[in-house]
């Protein structure tokens, strides 16, 4: 029996990493016989660095950058043995580099990626795959562009502060001091979402509000990127109603709009520099995977979903491991999902759940061992 365990990161509980290795353990003392094929996944977010590097081989760079509130946070990025820089935005703007109560939209800044982009340049790269996801920043990459020399002018030629509400006050988008190796640069965006920057589907209105934004904070952060977007439109690209441009907090956008870059969903990046099609074509018995959360919002381009279909292709079942099994989780069938395990086996809290991941992870899975020896004696 060959099993593919190839999950997304529990984001604050559980690596995708750690998933892979204790599920290879008991896995290995429950079915000695089987082959365990691990590849620790990530869909933009946290986890795309280790995920590529561990997977396609490369090395890793640390580097003291601001964090999202200007705190000095050190954020590890990649090189991957071609030369190849992979950045996680989360490293650097993350949500989970600030506590909750602290969570603050309006004055959070991508700034920092910028330092890591800056950093990988000062090492010789050239290409770039930048992870987008799990941010905690609203400012459409304004950040990220003013570490990289970009100047953004309020009405007195006065350089902008850091965050997203500031942007409001953008009237000149100075890019004479851009770093120059930029333009020959190639940046490929892993984004796996298609909401626009701006509107009831775009960065403020859907990812706002779990960045600490509320209502009155909503108002402003939407002018704020709707003068963004403006301003991007004259000096750059028209992006505004580009799909994807409003993801991680409209990152994309300002990327997309003043540098070399494209988009590309961040499992089909994943696929190829992990060879899974190849991992596939040799024989597949079972593919466990999982997430923090699966319910219908998994169906909007989430990893487990991506290799479920990849999976219903070569007509390989595929198991999904979730902290919270929500509501229309069954719809996942009708991608190539064959059943979702919750980890919580009984009444706890989500403290209590994320905590004791490891444990609860450990019993999923040996629970499906025991299913597995039943279906296989059956075969039998």
């Amino acid at each position: 029996m060959r099993i593919l365990v190839a999950p997304d990161s529990f984001k604050g509980s559980l690596e995708a990493v750690d998933f892979c290795r204790i599920s290879q353990q008991v896995i290995a003392q429950q079915l000695p016989n089987a082959e365990v094929i691990c590849r620790p996944m990530a869909d933009g977010g946290e986890g795309t660095v280790a995920a590529i590097i561990e997977g396609a081989g490369g090395r890793y760079h640390q580097c003291t950058v601001k964090g999202p509130l200007g705190c000095p946070v050190d954020a590890v990025w990649g090189q991957l043995n071609n030369g190849v820089a992979v950045i996680e935005m989360a490293a650097a703007a993350g949500i989970t580099l600030v506590e909750k109560t602290s969570l603050n939209p309006l004055k959070a800044s991508t700034w920092g990626v910028g330092e890591l982009i800056v950093d990988a340049l000062d090492k010789g790269c050239r290409q770039f795959i930048i992870g987008l996801g799990g941010s905690a920043t609203n400012d459409g990459g304004a950040g990220a562009l003013q570490a990289l020399g970009c100047r953004l002018l309020d009405a007195d030629n006065k350089v902008l502060i850091r965050g997203g509400e500031a942007l409001s006050q953008l009237v000149t988008i100075d890019l004479k001091g851009l770093d120059q190796r930029l333009s020959d640069c190639e940046f490929t965006i892993a984004c796996d979402v298609a909401n626009p920057l701006l509107g009831g589907d775009g960065a403020t209105a859907v990812f706002g509000p779990q960045k600490g934004a509320d209502a009155h904070d909503l108002i402003i952060l939407e002018q704020a990127l709707t003068q963004f977007s403006s301003l991007l439109s004259q000096y750059g690209k028209d992006v505004v109603n580009t799909p994807g441009a409003g993801a991680a907090g409209g990152m994309a956008a300002g990327m997309l709009a003043l540098l070399p870059a494209k988009l590309q969903p961040g499992f089909d990046i994943i696929r190829e520099h992990l060879h899974l099609d190849d991992v596939f074509k040799q024989g597949l018995d079972l593919v466990i995977t999982g997430e923090g959360a699966f319910d219908s919002q998994s169906f909007a381009g989430k990893l487990p979903i991506a290799l479920a279909n990849l999976a219903k292709q070569h007509q390989v079942p595929v198991v999904v491991v979730t902290g919270c099994r929500g509501d229309g989780y069954r719809e996942g069938r009708e991608y190539g999902v064959t059943t979702v395990l919750p980890l919580c086996n009984k009444p706890m809290s989500l403290d209590q759940a994320m905590s004791n991941s490891e444990v609860l992870l450990q019993e999923v899975i040996e629970e499906l061992c025991q299913i597995l020896k039943i279906a296989t004696l059956k075969a039998c």
